[in-house]
């Protein structure tokens, strides 16, 4: 939804030329997203620590995110825009799965919600700041936040689990495999 309004005033102006590039873009931004699912199915679902491949992610995206603010022209963007959508890809479905399994059963569909509500109310919060600081701020600048903020995300992200991780440990203990 936010990059839609970004690019909005770029993609009114453009000749067909420019629009049968964005639809080509398109074909193959589907073929990557698929691509990204398979490496999900292939080797996300097979992971120790999956919150490892979330990060990844999340950090692919983000340097793609920086990437569109500094992109001289629509290749420029375009062409790195692809590992976002693969990275997306596997990002969806295995976060998905990760939420699905950490959170117990009697609260999941409570938590399940809220996630969902609070991802479109963070998206309806972003647009509205876009919305009133248009002419203030230049189009660079939100794709730099949001580059920074999936950064952030994704340290936040890692640090939570890995002392989860820790506390579960000393907790229980080493856990050892029985023969």
């Amino acid at each position: 939804g936010i990059r839609c309004l970004i690019w909005q005033p770029t993609v009114v102006g453009l000749n067909d030329g420019h629009l049968i590039a964005i639809t080509k873009f398109a074909i193959v931004g589907v073929c990557f997203r698929l691509f990204g699912i398979v490496l999900y199915r292939r080797y996300g679902a097979k992971l120790n620590k999956p919150y490892l491949f979330l990060c990844l992610a999340l950090i692919i995206i983000g340097s793609t995110e920086f990437n569109a603010s500094i992109a001289a022209t629509f290749t420029m963007f375009m062409i790195p825009w692809c590992f976002n959508i693969l990275a997306a890809g596997w990002y969806y479905p295995l976060r998905e799965t990760f939420l699905n399994e950490s959170i117990g059963e009697r609260f999941r569909a409570s938590m399940l919600s809220f996630d969902s509500m609070l991802e479109n109310f963070s998206a309806m919060i972003a647009c509205l700041v876009i919305y009133l600081s248009l002419g203030s701020i230049p189009l660079q600048m939100y794709w730099v936040f949001a580059g920074a903020s999936l950064f952030v995300s994704a340290a936040i992200f890692l640090a939570v689990h890995v002392k989860l991780e820790r506390k579960q440990y000393l907790d229980t203990g080493p856990r050892l495999v029985s023969r």
